[in-house]
């Protein structure tokens, strides 16, 4: 996936989203100090995402800060957040497809995964649109990471960590709200 996203990377013609630019002015007036939610705001209006992305633009606005490459290197970090969200993904269809998590191959004795799960992630890799998306840097990218890993950890019957990587994804996006139910669910 990083390989086939690098040349997304360099594209000219391609630039960062609209709201790339806001996200930076929103954590631009956090870093120099502003607390008060009702005051933080860009060209596009005030904020109007739960105040959790911003925290993740901080340390993007100081790159901004101190490199004249930073859009490249977020970029790059989105496509690495993707192809992270392929392996998961992969992952949780695998939990799904089979009854043992890794299925072991009786000839060499080496976990394997299913075809089924593998599948999903080749289609993945697949989407050039979808990893174009992910080059525009919205703060969905970021928002689906954390709902993915929640529901891993979810299937890994590790409720501490579903938990916190929901209310991660919560601060990112208040959408994350609407999987409250089955993520509370049997």
């Amino acid at each position: 996936n990083i390989l086939m996203g690098l040349p997304l990377l360099f594209e000219i013609t391609m630039r960062s989203g609209i709201d790339y630019i806001a996200y930076l002015q929103q954590a631009g007036a956090v870093y120099h100090g502003e607390t008060d939610y009702t005051m933080l705001s860009s060209t596009l209006g005030p904020c109007y995402y739960p105040a959790g992305h911003l925290f993740h633009y901080i340390p993007v606005y100081m790159l901004h800060l101190y490199t004249e490459h930073a859009e490249e290197i977020m970029k790059f970090v989105h496509l690495l957040i993707h192809s992270t969200l392929i392996v998961y993904i992969s992952l949780i269809a695998d939990m799904y497809f089979s009854k043992d998590h890794f299925k072991k191959d009786v000839k060499k004795g080496k976990p394997m995964m299913s075809l089924e799960a593998q599948f999903i992630g080749f289609i993945m890799l697949a989407n050039k649109e979808d990893r174009g998306y992910y080059m525009l840097m919205f703060n969905d990218e970021i928002m689906i990471l954390y709902v993915v890993l929640c529901i891993y950890f979810t299937l890994k019957s590790r409720p501490i960590l579903a938990s916190i990587f929901f209310t991660l994804g919560l601060s990112v996006k208040a959408g994350v709200v609407l999987l409250l139910p089955a993520f509370l669910g049997q």
